[in-house]
């Protein structure tokens, strides 16, 4: 079943479409040094007496925000571009970061493009606090990111069959598997394939599998997705997700 006949025949029955989060995860930093320690070598160099201090400071913030761009590309599978504007505009994609940020980070990074430049102490210091600021707002990955989760009829709900669940947590299985209801998507990231892969179900059978990698155009969006609604950040109704997740299975269907 295609999933524009899916949502046709199925999804748009549904009388109370909303989201219910089973299991968030976090990704693991893929360099030996990470973003935060090139961040406190800035901040060192800052302290020093040295007389390139300054330059120093400088670099390591840039190397801050390099490492941390390159770490989150790598744990979604994602190419490395060529170029820091190819990566940054991935992060965007993402949701992670916004335009005033781009620019502020563009602009630490092109001091270094100026050979033999010594910065000004107000430069570095604000290149330091800007690789701070950019680290904070790309960390919510490392921090939580929703990899499980259902977008359901809520009226369709199962009983919740204890025994099963504990049989299945015994049996090593994802207890999530059996569908808590009988209508809905059943959403699940592969980290180790770094694919999306959705469950179409209906009458509490799967009737449509779809696998979303990271080659595929779609899969920024269910990226994006899944961080803004992860469990430590999230500040939606589930109404609201689950309609906002409606909406891109909506964007996908056109696209396959």
């Amino acid at each position: 079943m295609h999933i524009s006949q899916f949502l046709q025949d199925h999804v748009a029955g549904w009388s109370a479409p909303q989201f219910d989060l089973k299991c968030v995860g976090k990704f693991d930093y893929t360099t030996s040094i990470r973003p935060c320690e090139y961040l406190a070598y800035a901040r060192s160099d800052l302290e020093s007496a040295q007389s390139h201090r300054h330059i120093n400071g400088l670099s390591n913030a840039k190397r801050a925000i390099d490492c941390q761009v390159d770490n989150i590309l790598c744990s979604f599978g994602l190419s490395r571009k060529p170029n820091f504007p190819q990566k940054m505009e991935l992060l965007g994609k993402m949701g992670l970061i916004n335009s005033a940020i781009v620019r502020k980070v563009v602009k630490t990074r092109n001091l270094l493009e100026h050979e033999y430049y010594n910065p000004t102490p107000a430069e570095t210091e604000d290149a330091v606090d800007i690789a701070s600021l950019f680290i904070q707002a790309t960390s919510r990955p490392f921090l939580a990111f929703a990899e499980d989760y259902f977008v359901a009829d809520q009226g369709t709900a199962k009983p919740i069959d204890s025994e099963r669940i504990v049989s299945s947590i015994l049996d090593g299985e994802n207890p999530s598997n059996g569908y808590t209801f009988e209508e809905a998507f059943y959403v699940e990231y592969d980290s180790d394939e770094k694919s999306f892969w959705i469950d179409c179900v209906h009458k509490g059978k799967q009737v449509e599998e779809i696998e979303i990698c990271s080659r595929h155009p779609f899969y920024t969006r269910l990226v994006r997705f899944s961080i803004e609604y992860d469990l430590e950040h999230h500040t939606y109704a589930p109404e609201v997700a689950g309609a906002a997740f409606l909406e891109l299975m909506a964007d996908l269907a056109n696209e396959i």
